[in-house]
């Protein structure tokens, strides 16, 4: 399969470096995780990483993420400095639009994403992994020599038993291609956007990412008239979120999605300031689907629209207000 982005020839087991992009990645098969490893960089207020790729060395599953920023000895730094972190598989394509699929994402509000041992997302080895990060130093001091690990977790196809294989998921209250911060008014506001998922399945958990001043995100049943889910985040004595919860519903075997049904997503913020806030509003959901039939889902279109608005977007470092920062 052509490759849209440099990818890296790479040996299982061995680490691979990019000189463009100066991306590492290994395994550790005695933890059973695959290793991301970032160059280092100097922090000093909001700093975008160049985006990186790499050539998967995994054929099987791959079952959550962990995103650590370390400084130039190795010690693990605030998870406050990361503002986001996006892990992207450019040959898929998302559940609700042509863009491609977001595999998963961590802010500084959210924690590790563990997947159970029964589910997974399947993976083969050469399928490219597109990685973008940003970062926030408010502080007084330069740090020099951080850089970003993200571990994520393994099951090779060649176990006896493999793990139920499931899909990332991913809205956004923006169009799916493009900008992702919006200018926030002053006051109540809403924004939403809304689609239909391209195969029908299950939802089997959710979580959610907003900025200062969110007071709610809420997933509906636009053709049944139904709140599926809502959530608000969990904010410290100066307004700014640090944590999102994340809602699974194991228990009642995931929330269906139908392809006749319109789905929307909305973002509510209360701005108190008395002024709009330029680039102040972001809204994104994402989850764990498992689609009723895995053989069916879409095949990328890297001719269509929104695709190709994407990935320019996304591999863009010029305007860092516009790249999206999301919890799966």
């Amino acid at each position: 399969m052509p490759r849209l982005v440099l990818v890296l020839a790479m040996t299982v087991g061995a680490s691979a470096r990019s000189a463009a992009q100066a991306l590492t990645v290994r395994l550790d098969s005695t933890a059973h995780e695959m290793v991301l490893e970032m160059a280092p960089i100097r922090l000093h207020g909001m700093v975008e990483a160049q985006p990186g790729t790499i050539s998967l060395p995994v054929d099987g599953w791959l079952q959550g993420y962990d995103c650590q920023l370390v400084d130039a000895a190795g010690k693990r730094l605030s998870h406050y400095l990361i503002h986001h972190v996006n892990l992207i598989a450019p040959e898929k394509r998302e559940l609700f639009s042509p863009i491609m699929l977001r595999i998963g994402a961590q802010g500084s509000e959210t924690p590790p994403v563990e997947l159970p041992k029964i589910l997974g997302l399947r993976v083969h080895r050469g399928d490219t992994l597109l990685v973008t990060a940003m970062f926030h130093n408010a502080g007084a001091r330069d740090i020099v020599g951080a850089h970003l690990v993200i571990r994520m977790p393994y099951k090779e196809a060649s176990a006896a038993v493999g793990p139920v294989s499931i899909f990332p998921m991913y809205l956004d209250v923006m169009p799916p291609a493009g900008a992702k911060s919006y200018d926030l008014p002053p006051g109540h506001s809403e924004k939403s956007w809304e689609s239909h998922p391209a195969v029908p399945g299950r939802i089997l958990a959710l979580g959610a990412h907003m900025h200062k001043y969110g007071t709610a995100m809420r997933f509906e049943d636009v053709t049944a008239n139904k709140v599926l889910w809502e959530t608000k985040p969990i904010v410290d004595k100066t307004g700014e979120p640090v944590a999102m919860p994340v809602k699974t519903f194991w228990w009642r075997l995931g929330i269906p999605l139908r392809t006749n049904h319109v789905y929307r997503v909305t973002a509510v913020y209360d701005n108190p300031t008395g002024r709009t806030i330029p680039l102040g509003g972001m809204g994104a959901l994402g989850g764990v689907f498992m689609p009723s039939n895995v053989d069916s889902w879409p095949k990328v279109d890297r001719a269509a629209p929104d695709y190709v608005l994407d990935l320019k977007d996304t591999m863009s470092t010029e305007d860092m207000g516009d790249m999206a920062g999301m919890a799966h």
